[in-house]
């Protein structure tokens, strides 16, 4: 017997679809609800997406149940739903702080390529200068010392050059530098020496003068911690406006990302 209601049709027809679910799980029903446990369990070794859908297959049939076994199969099909859509999350998730991984890594890849460049450069640079005032100094022109080294200042790019004596005493100067420049940079102790305080740091190139018994000294700003850009922010300035990262020039024996050497020893480090 059918009950019509207009538009309306209730009887056994329409719930044949349902039968043949509840048939299914009748027939299949443990095998389902293993089935996707056993799917999930898998996929937190071996993380794969057709592992989270079996899972998630399962857990619509087993929360959909009929009335036989509802209970059991409803709560487990609920939480084994609930432990698929973790699992998407967590591999999207995962997905994102992979892409994150790999984009830091293709900077920091570049990072250390700017770094080198740029560091390599400056030696030349500083190279030069330090060659060049030894030029000048050596054609004995006293009266253009100050007028030659501002030239080559501002040729090389240099925050300062300066001539010093046997003892350390300064005999010519062109240029800006902020603090004390170390003892041991002014008699020429180390052809490159790191140095400064909290707010400029600088790396020095020397060149001892043994026929004039001095000392050649050329500073490059590689840092200025002070508000605004002092001459740019020296060369950590320049690495951040090239490649969007801010740097910090720092001693050696700091935890640094990368490093400049001279003769196997770590002369200074850069930090993030």
């Amino acid at each position: 017997m059918k009950l019509r209601l207009p538009g309306v049709l209730v009887g056994p027809s329409r719930f044949a679809g349902g039968r043949r679910l509840a048939a299914l799980q009748g027939r299949w029903g443990w095998v389902v609800f293993f089935l996707g446990p056993l799917a999930l369990a898998a996929w937190t070794r071996w993380p794969r997406p057709v592992l989270l859908l079996v899972a998630a297959g399962t857990g619509v049939l087993a929360a959909g149940a009929g009335r036989r076994r509802a209970l059991p199969f409803r709560a487990g099909g609920l939480c084994l739903l609930l432990g698929t859509l973790a699992g998407f999350a967590a591999s999207s998730a995962g997905g994102v702080r992979g892409a994150a991984w790999t984009d830091w890594t293709r900077r920091e890849e570049e990072l250390s390529h700017v770094l080198s460049r740029r560091f390599d450069d400056l030696l030349r640079k500083g190279e030069r200068a330090v060659e060049a005032a030894s030029v000048l100094l050596a054609e004995g022109r006293e009266g253009d010392l100050s007028r030659g080294l501002s030239r080559i200042r501002r040729g090389s790019r240099m925050a300062a050059l300066a001539v010093y004596g046997p003892d350390g005493e300064l005999r010519s100067w062109v240029g800006v530098h902020r603090g004390q420049v170390p003892p041991d940079v002014r008699r020429g102790e180390r052809r490159y020496a790191f140095g400064g305080g909290p707010l400029f740091r600088y790396l020095y190139f020397t060149q001892r003068m043994p026929e004039r018994e001095g000392t050649l000294v050329a500073a490059a700003l590689l840092q200025a911690e002070v508000p605004g850009h002092w001459e740019g922010g020296g060369l950590a300035g320049e690495v951040q406006r090239e490649t969007g990262v801010p740097v910090r020039i720092v001693p050696a024996d700091r935890p640094a990302v990368w490093d400049l050497r001279w003769g196997g020893e770590p002369l200074l480090g850069v930090a993030l």
